[in-house]
């Protein structure tokens, strides 16, 4: 697929996936959130941009925990940008702009914000130093990049049976970009490739049980993993669901299915 080809097959996926996005399965997003906050510590008065925002998970915390912050949150996804637009409408939040915007192309004037962000998006594009260049070119001398990738047994071990399962049903895997920055020192060579300075990389556990099978199909159906489905005919999909849950399951403890979510915070700083 050209790059054209590949912006659509995303849009698609998480258009179809925007409305499972925020449930409780998935909630690593809301506490990788929370924990990112924590490591950036921003002074609350900055201007914020939230690169592949999805439903807004880290401009929403960021806007509710900083009202006197402006946050754009930016995603290429229309349903997903639905789905952050009715939270922000619950939650009464008027410092935060959500704006339909393909990442690699960001219609804003460089050095014009203080923190760039971008969660468990930076994966989707194939030249990842380039985009990481490019987020950069939009933030001020000394201000703050950061991205949020997964460390490198996350999901595991349901997405080696996942992959495994998938494979066998005749769906050959792509190359997953995402396993160029599941470790520290990936991450790190890359903002250092790209020019920033005073790099760091924090590993933050966020592994919990899931119910049973049926929550991890939730992840699978309500995030990247269900464009892969999806290039399963129709009446396959629900054979694949059945038999793939049906081994899911004999993973249940008794205390529920673990699910390890190890996820890498990694920051820098634009030279002066």
């Amino acid at each position: 697929m050209n790059n054209e080809q590949i912006k659509s097959f995303f849009r698609q996926t998480f258009n179809l996936a925007s409305e499972g996005y925020d449930k409780p399965a998935l909630r690593f997003f809301r506490e990788s959130a929370e924990k990112t906050i924590e490591i950036l510590n921003p002074t609350g008065n900055e201007r914020i941009l939230d690169v592949a925002t999805g439903t807004g998970h880290l401009a929403l915390t960021l806007a509710s925990r900083f009202p006197h912050a402006k946050i754009t949150g930016i995603d290429l996804s229309d349903g997903m940008l639905k789905q952050a637009r009715v939270k922000q409408e619950k939650q009464g939040l008027r410092n935060i702009n959500f704006i339909e915007m393909d990442m690699t192309i960001l219609d804003f004037p460089d050095h014009h914000f203080d923190l760039v962000v971008c969660g468990f998006g930076i994966f989707f594009i194939e030249d990842m130093e380039t985009q990481l260049r490019h987020m950069c070119d939009k933030v001020k001398r000394g201000g703050k990049v950061a991205i949020l990738t997964f460390e490198d047994s996350a999901f595991m071990p349901l997405w080696e049976v996942f992959f495994n399962h998938i494979t066998s049903f005749g769906i050959d895997i792509p190359t997953m970009a995402s396993k160029r920055v599941c470790q520290p020192e990936q991450c790190i060579h890359l903002f250092k490739d790209a020019g920033l300075k005073h790099v760091q990389c924090t590993q933050v556990d966020i592994t919990y049980p899931l119910q049973n099978g049926n929550a991890w199909w939730d992840i699978v159906w309500n995030g990247g993993f269900r464009g892969m489905v999806n290039l399963l005919p129709r009446d396959r999909q629900d054979e694949f669901q059945t038999f793939h849950l049906r081994e899911i399951d004999k993973l249940n403890t008794g205390s529920g299915i673990p699910l390890s979510m190890p996820i890498l915070v990694t920051w820098g700083r634009k030279p002066e």
